[in-house]
């Protein structure tokens, strides 16, 4: 379940199993669409492979292009 209340502009959420009869896409754009913030899905993170490792305290950047991703991350 997905909780929008207690997100803020650079919280991060991985793919999950979708329930309810509605697709993944459908219950983020549900959840998420009146927070006027970006929304990136199906990102290869989390604790199943695929999987990129997201390096806890880190400043993420995240740009996309053309359905392309890139992540730098700064440690400071």
């Amino acid at each position: 379940m997905i909780y929008p209340e207690f997100l803020k502009e650079h919280d991060i959420i991985g793919v999950t199993a979708p329930s309810d009869g509605i697709t993944y896409e459908e219950a983020i754009y549900e959840s998420l669409k009146d927070l006027n913030i970006p929304i990136i899905i199906n990102t290869d993170i989390g604790h199943v492979s695929p999987r990129m490792t997201i390096i806890n305290g880190a400043i993420a950047i995240i740009t996309s292009s053309n359905g392309k991703g890139k992540v730098k991350f700064e440690l400071k």
